[in-house]
């Protein structure tokens, strides 16, 4: 009790069901020092890239979840200042927006190349992973 500064999971809470999970994080609350912190790497299920390519080619995956989840169960815990963070680790270049219009009607242009953008988002949403960070 109160002995560990930090707790790291890769990879590993999308292969538990969710009451593991909870366990899991009620017993890394336990371990803590008061300030310790927790780090979950996880899938991007945000990600349809992530998705389509990457999350169902391993079967011991349970199920998608949203990252909001995982974040609220730790809140659940007692975990404090809670953040989540995209990871960049797939080809940056897979992910290269599409270059701003610049020639035409200024309004059509702000939105078409507002669309872009939000489709771009919607593909690669950041990363394959993300990581979420809790305190106790």
């Amino acid at each position: 009790r109160n002995s560990v500064d930090i707790v790291v999971s890769l990879h590993l809470i999308e292969h538990l069901e969710l009451m593991q999970y909870r366990e899991m994080m009620n017993e890394t609350f336990r371990v803590l020092k008061k300030g310790g912190k927790v780090f979950l790497e996880t899938p991007n299920t945000q990600s349809l890239i992530t998705m389509s390519h990457y999350y169902y080619k391993d079967p011991t995956h349970l199920m998608p979840r949203h990252p909001e989840v995982y974040i609220n169960i730790l809140g659940l815990c007692g975990f404090k200042n809670i953040s989540i963070k995209f990871l960049s680790e797939l080809d940056e270049d897979i992910f290269k927006t599409i270059p701003p219009i610049t020639n035409g009607e200024e309004e059509l242009l702000k939105q078409v190349n507002k669309r872009f953008s939000e489709i771009h988002n919607l593909l690669a949403s950041g990363s394959g992973s993300v990581l979420i960070i809790g305190e106790k």
